[in-house]
Protein backbone atom coordinates (compact mmCIF):
# COMPACT_ATOMS: atom_id res chain seq x y z
CA UNK A 1 0.00 0.00 0.00
CA UNK A 2 1.40 3.43 -0.94
CA UNK A 3 2.08 6.25 1.52
CA UNK A 4 -0.77 8.25 -0.05
CA UNK A 5 -3.18 5.33 0.51
CA UNK A 6 -2.00 4.95 4.10
CA UNK A 7 -2.64 8.63 4.75
CA UNK A 8 -6.15 8.38 3.30
CA UNK A 9 -6.85 5.37 5.52
CA UNK A 10 -5.72 7.30 8.58
CA UNK A 11 -7.92 10.23 7.60
CA UNK A 12 -10.94 7.96 7.22
CA UNK A 13 -10.35 6.58 10.70
CA UNK A 14 -10.07 10.09 12.10
CA UNK A 15 -13.44 10.89 10.57
CA UNK A 16 -14.77 7.90 12.49
CA UNK A 17 -13.44 9.43 15.69
CA UNK A 18 -15.39 12.61 15.03
CA UNK A 19 -18.50 10.59 14.20
CA UNK A 20 -18.23 8.61 17.44
CA UNK A 21 -17.81 11.84 19.39
CA UNK A 22 -20.99 13.24 17.85
CA UNK A 23 -22.85 10.00 18.56
CA UNK A 24 -21.71 10.09 22.16
CA UNK A 25 -23.17 13.57 22.53
CA UNK A 26 -26.43 12.43 20.93
CA UNK A 27 -26.63 9.44 23.25
CA UNK A 28 -27.11 11.74 26.21
CA UNK A 29 -30.57 12.80 25.01
CA UNK A 30 -33.41 12.54 25.57
CA UNK A 31 -32.76 13.01 29.30
CA UNK A 32 -32.55 9.89 31.43
CA UNK A 33 -35.84 8.82 32.89
CA UNK A 34 -35.96 7.96 36.55
CA UNK A 35 -35.99 4.22 37.15
CA UNK A 36 -35.08 3.37 33.54
CA UNK A 37 -33.12 0.22 32.98
CA UNK A 38 -30.09 0.20 30.70
CA UNK A 39 -29.98 -2.26 27.79
CA UNK A 40 -27.90 -5.41 28.23
CA UNK A 41 -24.19 -4.71 28.34
CA UNK A 42 -22.82 -5.20 24.84
CA UNK A 43 -19.47 -3.45 25.21
CA UNK A 44 -17.34 -2.36 28.13
CA UNK A 45 -19.01 0.05 30.49
CA UNK A 46 -18.25 3.69 29.85
CA UNK A 47 -17.18 5.19 33.19
CA UNK A 48 -18.06 8.79 32.27
CA UNK A 49 -21.59 8.02 31.08
CA UNK A 50 -24.70 8.96 33.13
CA UNK A 51 -25.93 6.10 35.37
CA UNK A 52 -28.75 5.18 32.97
CA UNK A 53 -26.28 4.93 30.09
CA UNK A 54 -23.75 2.67 31.85
CA UNK A 55 -23.19 -0.39 29.72
CA UNK A 56 -24.97 1.10 26.70
CA UNK A 57 -24.04 0.29 23.13
CA UNK A 58 -20.97 2.07 21.77
CA UNK A 59 -17.23 1.75 21.41
CA UNK A 60 -15.42 0.46 24.47
CA UNK A 61 -12.51 2.21 26.13
CA UNK A 62 -9.90 0.29 24.15
CA UNK A 63 -11.63 1.10 20.85
CA UNK A 64 -11.86 4.78 21.72
CA UNK A 65 -8.15 4.83 22.64
CA UNK A 66 -7.30 3.15 19.35
CA UNK A 67 -9.38 5.61 17.33
CA UNK A 68 -7.76 8.52 19.14
CA UNK A 69 -4.36 7.08 18.33
CA UNK A 70 -5.30 6.84 14.66
CA UNK A 71 -6.56 10.45 14.67
CA UNK A 72 -3.29 11.56 16.24
CA UNK A 73 -1.46 9.64 13.51
CA UNK A 74 -3.40 11.55 10.84
CA UNK A 75 -2.44 14.84 12.41
CA UNK A 76 1.19 13.77 12.83
CA UNK A 77 1.31 12.85 9.13
CA UNK A 78 -0.33 16.13 8.12
CA UNK A 79 2.00 18.17 10.35
CA UNK A 80 4.98 16.23 9.04
CA UNK A 81 3.94 17.01 5.46
CA UNK A 82 3.92 20.73 6.31
CA UNK A 83 7.26 20.49 8.12
CA UNK A 84 8.93 18.70 5.21
CA UNK A 85 7.92 21.48 2.83
CA UNK A 86 9.09 24.26 5.15
CA UNK A 87 12.31 22.45 6.02
CA UNK A 88 13.15 22.08 2.32
CA UNK A 89 12.91 25.85 1.87
CA UNK A 90 15.05 26.42 4.97
CA UNK A 91 17.78 24.08 3.74
CA UNK A 92 17.91 25.86 0.37
CA UNK A 93 18.19 29.23 2.10
CA UNK A 94 20.97 27.94 4.35
CA UNK A 95 22.84 26.80 1.25
CA UNK A 96 22.43 30.26 -0.27
CA UNK A 97 23.60 31.90 2.96
CA UNK A 98 26.92 30.03 2.73
CA UNK A 99 27.79 31.13 -0.81
CA UNK A 100 30.55 33.74 -1.28
CA UNK A 101 28.15 35.93 -3.28
CA UNK A 102 25.60 36.18 -0.46
CA UNK A 103 28.21 36.37 2.30
CA UNK A 104 29.74 39.38 0.54
CA UNK A 105 26.68 41.44 1.50
CA UNK A 106 26.90 43.10 -1.92
CA UNK A 107 23.60 42.93 -3.77
CA UNK A 108 25.26 43.23 -7.18
CA UNK A 109 27.34 40.13 -6.46
CA UNK A 110 24.43 38.03 -5.13
CA UNK A 111 21.66 39.28 -7.42
CA UNK A 112 22.18 36.62 -10.10
CA UNK A 113 22.12 33.81 -7.55
CA UNK A 114 19.02 35.14 -5.77
CA UNK A 115 17.26 35.73 -9.10
CA UNK A 116 17.99 32.18 -10.27
CA UNK A 117 16.60 30.72 -7.05
CA UNK A 118 13.52 32.96 -7.34
CA UNK A 119 12.92 31.82 -10.92
CA UNK A 120 13.11 28.18 -9.86
CA UNK A 121 10.65 28.77 -7.01
CA UNK A 122 7.79 31.04 -8.17
CA UNK A 123 5.70 29.98 -5.15
CA UNK A 124 8.13 31.96 -2.98
CA UNK A 125 9.21 35.56 -2.65
CA UNK A 126 12.96 35.43 -2.01
CA UNK A 127 14.75 38.35 -0.36
CA UNK A 128 18.02 39.47 1.23
CA UNK A 129 17.84 41.53 4.44
CA UNK A 130 20.45 44.05 5.57
CA UNK A 131 21.18 44.43 9.30
CA UNK A 132 19.17 47.67 9.35
CA UNK A 133 16.05 45.89 8.04
CA UNK A 134 16.15 47.20 4.48
CA UNK A 135 15.84 44.40 1.93
CA UNK A 136 16.20 43.40 -1.70
CA UNK A 137 14.11 41.17 -3.97
CA UNK A 138 15.00 39.77 -7.37
CA UNK A 139 12.23 41.76 -9.06
CA UNK A 140 12.58 45.12 -7.32
CA UNK A 141 16.14 45.24 -6.09
CA UNK A 142 16.17 47.53 -3.05
CA UNK A 143 12.48 47.72 -2.12
CA UNK A 144 12.45 50.91 -0.09
CA UNK A 145 10.64 49.05 2.71
CA UNK A 146 11.95 47.82 6.05
CA UNK A 147 11.50 44.59 8.00
CA UNK A 148 13.03 45.66 11.31
CA UNK A 149 9.56 45.86 12.89
CA UNK A 150 8.78 42.21 12.16
CA UNK A 151 8.59 39.93 15.20
CA UNK A 152 11.09 37.50 13.68
CA UNK A 153 13.70 40.17 12.84
CA UNK A 154 15.59 40.48 16.17
CA UNK A 155 16.10 36.72 16.45
CA UNK A 156 17.24 36.46 12.85
CA UNK A 157 19.82 39.17 13.40
CA UNK A 158 21.05 37.32 16.49
CA UNK A 159 21.72 34.24 14.40
CA UNK A 160 18.48 32.29 14.86
CA UNK A 161 16.70 30.57 11.98
CA UNK A 162 13.05 31.48 11.32
CA UNK A 163 10.45 28.95 10.21
CA UNK A 164 6.72 29.63 9.91
CA UNK A 165 6.34 33.19 11.15
CA UNK A 166 2.95 34.39 9.82
CA UNK A 167 2.81 37.80 8.15
CA UNK A 168 1.09 39.84 5.46
CA UNK A 169 3.89 40.63 3.02
CA UNK A 170 5.02 44.24 2.74
CA UNK A 171 5.95 43.66 -0.89
CA UNK A 172 3.36 41.10 -1.99
CA UNK A 173 0.46 42.08 0.27
CA UNK A 174 -0.28 38.37 0.67
CA UNK A 175 -0.62 36.21 3.76
CA UNK A 176 2.70 34.37 3.95
CA UNK A 177 4.90 32.14 6.09
CA UNK A 178 8.44 33.41 6.58
CA UNK A 179 11.49 31.16 6.47
CA UNK A 180 14.88 32.74 7.04
CA UNK A 181 18.54 31.92 7.59
CA UNK A 182 21.15 34.32 8.98
CA UNK A 183 24.23 35.17 6.93
CA UNK A 184 27.46 35.27 8.92
CA UNK A 185 30.99 36.44 8.31
CA UNK A 186 33.78 35.77 10.81
CA UNK A 187 31.19 34.72 13.39
CA UNK A 188 29.12 37.92 13.09
CA UNK A 189 25.66 38.18 11.51
CA UNK A 190 25.90 40.45 8.48
CA UNK A 191 22.43 39.95 7.07
CA UNK A 192 19.91 37.23 6.27
CA UNK A 193 18.38 35.49 3.30
CA UNK A 194 14.68 34.72 3.51
CA UNK A 195 11.61 33.56 1.65
CA UNK A 196 7.94 34.35 2.01
CA UNK A 197 5.85 31.26 1.23
CA UNK A 198 2.41 32.33 0.05
CA UNK A 199 -0.15 30.71 2.35
CA UNK A 200 -2.65 30.06 -0.43
CA UNK A 201 -0.04 28.24 -2.53
CA UNK A 202 1.14 26.27 0.48
CA UNK A 203 -2.42 25.18 1.30
CA UNK A 204 -2.96 24.07 -2.30
CA UNK A 205 0.24 22.01 -2.22
CA UNK A 206 -0.84 20.41 1.06
CA UNK A 207 -4.25 19.60 -0.42
CA UNK A 208 -2.66 17.90 -3.41
CA UNK A 209 -0.26 15.90 -1.27
CA UNK A 210 -2.73 14.92 1.44
CA UNK A 211 -6.39 15.57 0.61
CA UNK A 212 -8.67 15.73 3.63
CA UNK A 213 -12.35 14.66 3.31
CA UNK A 214 -15.05 17.33 3.44
CA UNK A 215 -16.33 15.67 6.61
CA UNK A 216 -13.41 17.00 8.62
CA UNK A 217 -11.19 20.07 8.87
CA UNK A 218 -7.64 20.28 10.15
CA UNK A 219 -6.42 23.68 11.27
CA UNK A 220 -2.97 24.83 12.33
CA UNK A 221 -2.44 27.83 14.58
CA UNK A 222 0.79 29.37 15.80
CA UNK A 223 1.78 29.89 19.44
CA UNK A 224 -0.44 32.98 19.68
CA UNK A 225 -3.43 31.15 18.11
CA UNK A 226 -3.10 33.01 14.83
CA UNK A 227 -4.38 30.79 12.03
CA UNK A 228 -1.69 29.36 9.76
CA UNK A 229 -3.45 26.72 7.72
CA UNK A 230 -6.81 25.09 7.03
CA UNK A 231 -7.40 21.87 5.17
CA UNK A 232 -9.95 21.71 2.36
CA UNK A 233 -10.58 23.89 -0.68
CA UNK A 234 -13.55 25.76 0.79
CA UNK A 235 -11.69 26.44 4.02
CA UNK A 236 -8.59 27.87 2.39
CA UNK A 237 -10.28 30.03 -0.27
CA UNK A 238 -12.91 31.71 1.91
CA UNK A 239 -12.79 33.70 5.15
CA UNK A 240 -11.73 33.21 7.85
CA UNK A 241 -8.90 30.99 6.64
CA UNK A 242 -7.36 33.69 4.43
CA UNK A 243 -7.03 36.08 7.37
CA UNK A 244 -4.14 36.37 9.79
CA UNK A 245 -6.02 37.42 12.91
CA UNK A 246 -6.99 35.19 15.81
CA UNK A 247 -10.23 33.39 14.96
CA UNK A 248 -12.94 33.85 17.61
CA UNK A 249 -13.61 30.12 17.52
CA UNK A 250 -9.95 29.37 18.22
CA UNK A 251 -9.32 31.83 21.04
CA UNK A 252 -9.80 29.08 23.61
CA UNK A 253 -8.11 26.37 21.57
CA UNK A 254 -6.00 25.33 24.57
CA UNK A 255 -9.18 24.54 26.48
CA UNK A 256 -10.67 22.44 23.70
CA UNK A 257 -10.44 18.68 23.85
CA UNK A 258 -9.97 18.08 20.13
CA UNK A 259 -7.13 15.79 19.09
CA UNK A 260 -4.00 17.91 18.47
CA UNK A 261 -0.29 17.63 17.73
CA UNK A 262 2.37 20.35 17.85
CA UNK A 263 5.15 20.76 15.28
CA UNK A 264 8.62 20.92 16.80
CA UNK A 265 9.81 22.87 13.74
CA UNK A 266 7.28 25.72 13.65
CA UNK A 267 5.46 25.43 16.96
CA UNK A 268 2.19 25.29 15.01
CA UNK A 269 -0.59 23.34 16.70
CA UNK A 270 -2.51 21.07 14.31
CA UNK A 271 -6.04 20.18 15.43
CA UNK A 272 -8.97 18.21 14.02
CA UNK A 273 -11.96 20.50 14.53
CA UNK A 274 -14.59 18.66 12.47
CA UNK A 275 -16.58 20.13 9.57
CA UNK A 276 -16.10 23.72 10.76
CA UNK A 277 -14.59 25.82 13.49
CA UNK A 278 -15.71 24.78 16.99
CA UNK A 279 -17.89 27.43 18.63
CA UNK A 280 -16.99 26.58 22.21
Amino acid sequence: MTLQANLRTLIALAVLVLFCASQAAAAAGPPCQAGSNPPPCFAARQPNAPPCLKGSFGPNTAQIAQMKFMAESVLAAYASQADVRLEAVLQNLKTLSLTPQVRSGDWKKMQGLISAFQEQNPQLLVFYINPDGSYYTAELGLTGKNLSDRAYFPGLMKGDEVVGSIVVGKTSGKKSFIVGAPVTNNGAVTGAVGAAIYAENFAAAMENAMPVPDSMVIVAVDKTNVLALCSGLDQRTAPPCRTTGVLPCLKNVEQQKNVSVVSSLTGWKFTIVGPGCPDR
